[in-house]
């Protein structure tokens, strides 16, 4: 599951080299941010 990002290049390119990703708008699915959260645990 990708928690953060628009796809996998933009999540390590996030994640190692702090660049952000401007490809696709942010938006929450309530379920995974939840389970990624650690709200279902």
């Amino acid at each position: 599951m990708i928690y953060y990002g628009s796809d996998l290049v933009s999540y390590f390119q996030s994640e190692f080299f702090n660049i952000p990703d401007r490809k696709s708008p942010s938006h929450r699915v309530d379920f995974w941010s939840e389970l990624a959260e650690g709200q279902w645990i």
